[in-house]
């Protein structure tokens, strides 16, 4: 059945109202008429904020990936997939290990990886493991071990930073770019999880 067909059988219904009214009286059936349209009125309205709630939340998307692709490099097979990894991987460390030591690991990630990258591309020359640089793994280590000894006593801020910074080296290992490429591993989960794991077990009992 077509819509225009569904939409004159609806019409048509009204017959059964008109029958119904020659047993039950005019009062009853003007309130059947009344009920259908509050539910039909009601439905309506529900359709529109329906529409009007999906078209906001589309044009909100619209902008936040407009704006997150900025971010992000140009033709990638998947977007946002460090970024991904590393909400996932700092909510997973925050959830695993206490404040200081999860803060102290995602402090090491953010602040040692952003260093490395912009030291190792701009600087860099020292090849250490494929791409990765001496000059970025140093700068990944020292700024790291600043940003750590907000939240950790210094020796462990020094573990931990050490731990993250040889774990983004090793990803320049073909094998960890092949996996970290098909999204298997990733620096952004190994890094705080690793450093987190070294400091708790650092920590003087």
């Amino acid at each position: 059945m077509g819509v225009e067909s569904r939409r004159q059988a609806v019409h048509l219904s009204g017959i059964i109202f008109v029958f119904l009214a020659q047993f039950i009286g005019s009062i009853i059936t003007i309130y059947f008429f009344i009920i259908a349209l509050v539910l039909l009125l009601w439905s309506a309205h529900i359709q529109i904020e329906e529409r009007r709630s999906k078209s906001l939340i589309k044009r909100l998307e619209h902008r936040f990936r407009e704006f997150a692709m900025r971010f992000e490099r140009r033709n990638v097979m998947a977007p946002f997939t460090g970024a991904i990894w590393y909400f996932f991987s700092c909510g997973l460390t925050f959830l695993i290990f206490p404040l200081p030591v999860a803060s102290a690991a995602c402090m090491i990630l953010s602040v040692g990886d952003a260093a490395s990258t912009l030291v190792g591309k701009n600087v860099g020359r020292k090849k250490v493991i494929g791409k990765k640089t001496f000059e970025g793994f140093l700068a990944f280590f020292l700024t790291s071990v600043v940003a750590a000894w907000l939240f950790i006593p210094f020796q462990l801020a020094i573990i931990g930073s050490l731990t993250g910074a040889v774990a983004e080296l090793l990803f320049g290992m073909e094998v960890l770019e092949h996996l970290a490429g098909k999204g298997i591993v990733n620096d952004n989960l190994a890094v705080p999880i690793l450093s987190a794991i070294a400091i708790f077990f650092s920590i003087p009992l």
